[in-house]
């Protein structure tokens, strides 16, 4: 979820999900309950197959950008040598 954190540090939570003062409330709160326990579930560590997959996804994602990068390095090479 994107920051409901304002600068003085307070979390905002809005609703306005109907026209009734106090059914957003009851919603707003809702949202409130839903938030604190998404963050008491522990999320699961990967295990060592998993490690090895993130780190040959980002070695690959990097031979990649870099391909991009000289591919796009040539076309503008190319443009100089044509004026």
């Amino acid at each position: 979820e994107k920051n409901r954190i304002n600068k003085d540090g307070f979390l905002v939570i809005k609703s306005e999900l109907t026209r009734s003062q106090q059914m957003n409330l009851a919603d707003a709160l809702q949202r409130l309950r839903v938030m604190i326990r998404k963050t008491l579930v522990e999320a699961p560590q990967p295990d060592q197959i998993s490690w090895e997959r993130i780190r040959k996804g980002k070695v690959k994602a990097a031979r990649q950008r870099l391909f991009e990068k000289r591919s796009r390095s040539a076309i503008k090479e190319d443009r100089r040598l044509d004026e």
